[in-house]
């Protein structure tokens, strides 16, 4: 991380242009930053990951600044792309709860067969902020502010998206 871009007491609004992610401890305390500051502006999400195992969506800040989101940000959606959903209720049950209050306003998909490998991790706030990891082995990625590159990562999930189908239903079906 660089030395010019604490993220303790940092929101996004006073990071640079870009900058690089230096580790999945680096990315979980950046995905909780630009959650709580997106948790104030009125933009819809995105986000994608194969698994979401080291996305901090069960962490109280999160789900709090979710439900902030949610209560003021009327008509604004959350997009879920996934490679594999089952691991999902175990390792987020927090994040599971607030969404069964909140599923008209979330939208989980699972990649198709011939893409899940494609699914890259990608958080989208808007055209204002995205994260990135470049090497997920390494937990190594970037952060962007700039419009552009934004909605190129965005065409790229929305690739993936038009060949997904609905996962992780709210409710479940049955006798």
């Amino acid at each position: 991380m660089d030395e010019k871009e604490p993220v303790s007491g940092d929101t996004p609004a006073t990071w640079a242009a870009e900058g690089v992610i230096d580790g999945w401890r680096d990315f979980a305390d950046r995905v909780c930053a630009a959650m709580a500051w997106g948790a104030a502006q009125a933009v819809d999400m995105c986000w994608s990951d194969a698994d979401f195992r080291h996305w901090p969506l069960g962490d109280r800040a999160v789900v709090s600044a979710l439900q902030h989101w949610a209560l003021t940000h009327s008509g604004r959606r959350v997009t879920v792309l996934v490679s594999d959903p089952d691991a999902m209720p175990r390792q987020h049950p927090r994040w599971m709860l607030w969404r069964r209050d909140w599923g008209h306003r979330v939208a989980v998909f699972q990649a198709d067969e011939a893409h899940r490998a494609d699914v890259p991790t990608v958080l989208l706030l808007g055209q204002n902020l995205g994260l990135r990891m470049l090497e997920p082995l390494r937990g190594r990625g970037v952060w962007s502010r700039d419009p552009v590159m934004l909605q190129r990562w965005r065409d790229e999930i929305d690739v993936i998206l038009q060949r997904s189908h609905p996962a992780l239903p709210v409710t479940t079906l049955g006798l």
